[in-house]
């Protein structure tokens, strides 16, 4: 059984009640925008500082300007954060705060917090990545009072001085408070600012919102998203190309797409690659490269999935399916 992962957060509920004068209105606005200096921040900050590692690292980890690489990202922010950037101190802080609230707020958002509070991170180039971490602060109410006014405005700030990846908490406010036609726009806004999340969303708005998707608009800008190296976006193409959703249906085509993400870590992929395997769907069966992606994807209840393909095998490939259930089941105990 191929499994599909559902990228619809709460968010899209409330951008599937938008009207379409929104997306009219975002193109003209976003055009405009599109006319500032993206690239400010990386242009005039000196390559070998903590301050470049930490917006560098930032900017891989959301795909701004470059290609996603998350674990690349992520080095680049740690590393800073050890020489007490205060940005990169926030950025981790910001981690949690997109995460998992429910558990204990990391050192990490007192430390920023109270470093940020001083006048030089007040001014100059700091301003506008002061504005954007104070904007956090007071939209999840961490350490101080929750005030998304407030957070608005410390967001618009940022992004009207040119630190672009303060838009996205703009859509996700105006989401939240059911403003549709200012989050779509926001939400154009950082597509067209090359920003993947936005894409990836404006992905799934195009296909999920309209009585049937138009999937012209779901074709561009899931591939925006995949030409950044983003992760969804290929699990959402393999899935269009396996189901031929807009698309002629291609296994080959899916099968590739669940590579690129295979690439990146990703367990539904690996367990996708190996139904694929184990059905010779596109491909030869190949039960060697069934196991190996199989055991890869150890957070899924898999003995139970290869049940369905057992049954309908033959005696010789019942008892290597056998093996792989047995195989699986130790890795999954293993790794509890």
């Amino acid at each position: 059984m191929i499994q599909f992962i559902s990228l619809l957060p709460l968010v899209i509920a409330y951008i599937c009640l938008s009207c379409a004068q929104g997306s009219a209105l975002c193109s003209e606005i976003a055009k405009a925008n599109s006319e500032a200096d993206s690239n400010f921040f990386l242009e005039n900050v000196p390559e070998g500082s903590s301050l470049y590692r930490a917006l560098y690292g930032r900017s891989l980890m959301s795909g701004w300007e470059v290609a996603v690489d998350t674990q690349k990202g992520k080095h680049l922010i740690l590393r800073a954060a050890a020489e007490l950037n205060p940005y990169a101190q926030f950025f981790l802080c910001e981690e949690w705060l997109n995460t998992d609230l429910s558990s204990a707020m990391p050192v990490n958002c007192q430390l920023a917090f109270s470093e940020l509070q001083q006048p030089i991170y007040q001014q100059g180039p700091h301003y506008p990545l002061t504005q954007y971490a104070l904007g956090h602060y007071y939209k999840y109410g961490v350490i101080v009072e929750k005030n998304l006014d407030l957070a608005k405005s410390h967001f618009k700030k940022s992004f009207d001085a040119n630190y672009t990846p303060a838009v996205l908490p703009l859509a996700y406010i105006e989401l939240e408070a059911n403003n549709l036609i200012k989050a779509t726009y926001y939400l154009e806004v950082a597509a067209n600012y090359d920003l993947s999340e936005a894409q990836l969303l404006l992905g799934l708005f195009s296909q999920y919102y309209y009585e049937k998707p138009h999937y012209t608009m779901v074709l561009h800008w899931y591939l925006a998203a995949a030409s950044q190296n983003k992760t969804e976006a290929f699990l959402q193409l393999a899935k269009m190309h396996y189901l031929g959703l807009g698309v002629e249906q291609d296994y080959k085509l899916a099968l590739d797409w669940y590579l690129k993400a295979a690439a990146n870590d990703d367990r539904y992929a690996y367990w996708n690659l190996g139904m694929i395997y184990l059905k010779g769907q596109g491909v030869d069966k190949d039960l060697v490269r069934a196991k190996k992606y199989l055991l890869l994807a150890k957070d899924f209840p898999e003995a139970e999935y290869l049940h369905e393909y057992r049954i309908q095998a033959t005696p010789e490939e019942r008892q290597r399916l056998n093996s792989i259930g047995v195989s699986l089941k130790n890795t999954v105990k293993s790794a509890k």
